[in-house]
């Protein structure tokens, strides 16, 4: 399934570079957005990095792109996405004795407010 998964993202890639979107973009903004995704369904970055690992180094081979690179945007998707999961503000709903849905809509607000800052610095790569 990954190897299928590998081959519809650089086709997509490739896709794009008949509209005038070099492969590489397409590549940043397409790992970038499913490792957000991912991580909705995975929020263990451990196992999300198992499911994305043959896939984007993969496809990092492929379009020659370093391979750090694709580990970054992996890392890049995951973080964007750990802003509507509180997880990471547990100790603090704890002490304010907040529950977790009391501020999904702050961060969520926050996720989308930020979306696109961070496509724009990936597009800058």
């Amino acid at each position: 399934m990954s190897v299928a998964f590998a081959e519809w993202t650089l086709s997509l890639a490739r896709a794009g570079a008949a509209v005038g979107i070099p492969p590489a973009t397409s590549f940043h903004v397409l790992t970038f957005l499913m490792a957000s995704l991912l991580n909705l369904a995975s929020p263990s970055g451990g196992g999300q990095w198992k499911v994305q690992d043959p896939i984007v180094l993969a496809a990092c081979r492929d379009l020659q792109i370093p391979l750090g690179r694709g580990v970054l945007l992996v890392a890049y998707g995951d973080e964007l996405t750990n802003l509507v999961q509180p997880f990471w503000a547990l100790a603090l709903l704890g002490i304010t004795g907040l529950r977790a849905r009391d501020i999904m809509g702050y961060t969520a607000a926050t996720m989308l407010l930020v979306t696109p800052l961070y496509l724009a610095c990936i597009l800058l790569l």
